[in-house]
C-alpha cells in the first residue's frame, strides 16, 4: 500500500511530499494530459482511503474513498469529492476540465472539475440504484 509520494525536481533539487502525513492510503493515481496522451501534463488524480469507514482496522479499498487532484509536480493537492464508494471513470475533456463518474450513497454521479480553480464546478446524480430494505 502506498502512503505518500515524494516529488523531486531534479533541476532545482527541490523535493515535496504529496500529503502532509502518511495517515492515508493512496489506492490509485492517474496522470491527465491534453491533448490526450501526447500533450502537456495537466494534473494527477488520486483515489485515497482517509478513514477506516468499515471499522475493520485497515485502510483499504473497502473503505469510503476521496477523489483528489494535484498539479503534475505534486503541488496543490486538493481533496475534491469525499465518501465515495467507487470511482468509475475520469477523463480530461478539455484542457482545464476533468469529468469524474463515481458511486456514492447508492447513486451514480457525474462531476465536472475546473482544473484552473482546482474545484468541483458542477455535480449531477445520473442514476439511483435500488436499495434493499
Amino acid at each position: 500500500m502506498t502512503r505518500n509520494y515524494l516529488y523531486c525536481d531534479y533541476l532545482s533539487g527541490v523535493t515535496r511530499w504529496l500529503l502532509a502525513s502518511n495517515a492515508s492510503v493512496i489506492l490509485s493515481h492517474e496522470d491527465f494530459s491534453f491533448p490526450r496522451g501526447k500533450g502537456t501534463l495537466r494534473c494527477t488524480s488520486f483515489v485515497v482511503a482517509e478513514k477506516d469507514t468499515n471499522n475493520d482496522g485497515i485502510l483499504s479499498g473497502s473503505d469510503l474513498k476521496t477523489f483528489a487532484i494535484s498539479q503534475p509536480n505534486g503541488a496543490s493537492y486538493t481533496a475534491l469529492i469525499k465518501d465515495i464508494e467507487d470511482v468509475m471513470e475520469s477523463t480530461l475533456v478539455e484542457e482545464n476540465k476533468l469529468i469524474v463518474f463515481y458511486r456514492k450513497d447508492s447513486g451514480i454521479f457525474f462531476a465536472t472539475i475546473d482544473l484552473k480553480e482546482m474545484k468541483v464546478s458542477s455535480t449531477s446524480k445520473i442514476f439511483q440504484t435500488e436499495q434493499s430494505h
